[in-house]
């Protein structure tokens, strides 16, 4: 152990009553009571020393995002990053005093495959009924459901039935579209592998007259060379997509490779939950193909974070690379701002079995294809 981990464990040793601090020599102390610890606590002691110093590493730099992993934990998250993901696979909305009503599933997930669409009401959850609750208490017992399988209580028109799920890998970067009076809605929910590939054979399906709405709420970013590749298709070749500046100053602008694929109307739909990658497609679009944007401020993420093993089966995540928009503007902090404000309203009843749900930001952003 190094004197520096050394420093960090100090507190940590007394917390776990491995030894008192001499006030006069702590890292004399704390390498002495190291050397009696087995190996098991000495990996511990060594991660929560090199996290003490990931968190001054914030506070010194004035960047949040440096964070400790095992290697374990980080091949985990890689895999994340590119759209594998474990669950029910199904996004809703809460319905306060009634449960939650299904607001997608994704095609061949859990909840697909056992039969849950579009705008079933969810009154339960493994025998724990949802019926009186408030937002957070509804929250609660549904992010509180364990194990291997999860059962529902689905009320779908007058008819409630008892549903199964069992819990299981999907994911999460298929692009889903859907026809709506007015245009088409095409949700990307995240950018992980094949998503661009899958966006440009749904826009190949379609033709430019075809008012489009590009869905990016709740989609959190995912691998940059995706989301890059997706906003290829929009722009004419040769274009700055975005400007990615590595840790010392300097800037790999990401240009577009081909002719667009779409030289229709697009309208970009947001939330405070698009972030970092997902950012990076939407200001590309919006400078570059005069895409609008609807709905809130995004999150205000530019960073894209880099894994650095530090030994003992330890990684270090940085705040690396930062992006910048096509004009070299950063929404770090900030966000990017919607040219038409639109916040969602509180679900009051649900939608018609495999209907749609009251969206005003979707309706927003239909309005401004309907009218120039």
């Amino acid at each position: 152990m190094s004197a520096l981990a050394a420093v960090f464990s100090v507190g940590f040793l007394g917390a776990l009553g491995l030894g008192e601090a001499r006030a006069d020599d702590p890292v004399a102390e704390a390498m002495a009571v190291a050397s009696s610890l087995t190996d098991a606590d000495a990996a511990l002691l060594r991660r929560a020393a090199v996290e003490g110093i990931a968190r001054e590493l914030d506070e010194l730099t004035g960047i949040p995002g440096h964070a400790v992993y095992t290697t374990t934990e980080w091949s985990a998250r890689e895999d994340w990053r590119r759209g594998h993901r474990e669950g029910v696979a199904l996004e809703y909305g809460v319905v306060s005093g009634r449960g939650i009503v299904v607001t997608d599933v994704y095609p061949d997930g859990p909840a697909d495959r056992a039969g849950l669409q579009r705008g079933d009401l969810v009154v339960g959850v493994d025998r724990h009924p949802l019926t009186g609750l408030d937002d957070e208490a509804i929250h609660t017992v549904v992010l509180g459901a364990r194990g291997d399988r999860v059962v529902l209580d689905v009320r779908r028109g007058t008819e409630l039935h008892t549903v199964p799920v069992e819990r299981g890998p999907w994911h999460s970067g298929l692009v889903r579209s859907f026809a709506v009076e007015g245009g088409v809605v095409v949700r990307i929910p995240f950018f992980g592998e094949g998503t661009a590939a899958q966006l440009a054979t749904t826009l190949a399906a379609l033709t430019p007259e075809t008012g489009l709405v590009i869905d990016l709420r709740n989609n959190t970013g995912g691998l940059l060379d995706e989301a890059v590749a997706a906003a290829d298709l929009f722009l004419a070749k040769d274009e700055v997509i975005v400007h990615v500046d590595d840790p010392e100053g300097r800037c790999d602008p990401r240009l577009s490779t081909r002719a667009p694929v779409w030289s229709g109307q697009a309208v970009v739909i947001v939330n405070r939950a698009t972030a970092a990658e997902a950012e990076a497609f939407v200001a590309a679009l919006h400078t570059r193909a005069q895409a609008p944007i609807v709905g809130t401020w995004t999150a205000g993420r530019d960073d894209l974070p880099e894994g650095r093993p530090i030994g003992d089966g330890l990684v270090l995540q940085v705040p690396g690379h930062r992006m910048r928009d096509p004009l070299g503007r950063s929404w770090a902090g900030r966000g990017l701002q919607p040219d038409v404000l639109s916040t969602p309203i509180d679900i009051v009843l649900p939608a018609t079995p495999g209907g749609a749900l009251p969206d005003l930001q979707r309706e927003a952003a239909l309005q401004l294809i309907r009218s120039p």
